[in-house]
């Protein structure tokens, strides 16, 4: 009887060992399902915010087309005359930047007054 009674015991032991790694291989399988859909949910987001983005940096170089088109032939000149030279001073100061890394404060990178009087002036059209 004692040596039945403990053959049992042995034998529930194992099937309640085999059930603990079952669920413990089913658990497991249900966080990594989780940990994909929320992989997957990221990259979907990631992927609609870029869209809106572009869409925005679209609709932002239409409306600065469309006011190109609508000005007269001089001022469009004006404008891109300015757009070289704004380039020009942006090369210069990464030129500055580059050559005095970390000392941005030092090299005096201010304003023109040029440009201050075309963005004056650009408010104005």
């Amino acid at each position: 009887l004692g040596v039945r009674k403990r053959k049992q015991a042995r034998e529930l032991a194992e099937e309640a060992k085999r059930l603990q790694e079952k669920f413990a291989q089913a658990d497991e399988e249900g966080r990594r399902q989780q940990l994909r859909a929320k992989r997957l949910e990221m990259k979907t987001v990631l992927k609609m915010k870029a869209a809106v983005e572009e869409a925005a940096r679209l609709a932002a170089h239409k409306k600065e087309l469309d006011k190109l088109h609508k000005m007269k032939p001089h001022e469009r000149a004006l404008v891109q005359m300015r757009t070289q030279r704004d380039a020009a001073w942006r090369k210069r100061c990464n030129e500055l930047k580059a050559k005095f890394p970390g000392q941005e404060s030092e090299v005096v990178l201010e304003v023109p007054s040029w440009r201050l009087a075309d963005e004056k002036h650009l408010g104005e059209l």
